[in-house]
């Protein structure tokens, strides 16, 4: 089989300027949403939401952590977590089950608040 190898002396005479304005129009859209995100207050109510479902986690260990929240979790907030609800295992301190409920119907109220502020984020949205 024949593979052509050779120079190409074939030349394009105009400019692409279909090519540089899709080019501009996709960094002008990204420009546009980027300073939205920026200018509003999502993204530090996010990370308060955040440090306070941590907290909220920290000072209750023995909850189920929300599925959602687990995801994002790195090895030492599970190694934390993990060693805390031994600890109040072993201490004998876990609280009755009607508190334990109760308590992770707002751990879980308040992760699904997180997410759902983090999924309006105008870059999240498209």
């Amino acid at each position: 089989m024949f593979i052509p190898i050779g120079l190409d002396d074939n030349t394009v005479r105009r400019k692409p300027w279909v090519s540089c304005t899709l080019i501009a129009a996709n960094i002008l859209v990204f420009l546009v949403l980027w300073i939205a995100e920026q200018r509003s207050d999502l993204p530090r109510r996010i990370a308060q939401q955040e440090r306070d479902s941590f907290a909220y986690l920290s000072r209750h260990p023995y909850l189920e952590v929300p599925a959602e929240l687990d995801k994002v979790l790195d090895d030492g907030n599970r190694l934390q977590f993990d060693k805390a609800r031994r600890n109040l295992a072993n201490a004998g301190q876990v609280p009755a089950d009607w508190v334990i409920a109760r308590e992770q119907q707002k751990l879980d109220g308040m992760v699904t608040q997180l997410f759902a502020d983090a999924r309006s984020s105008p870059i999240q949205q498209l």
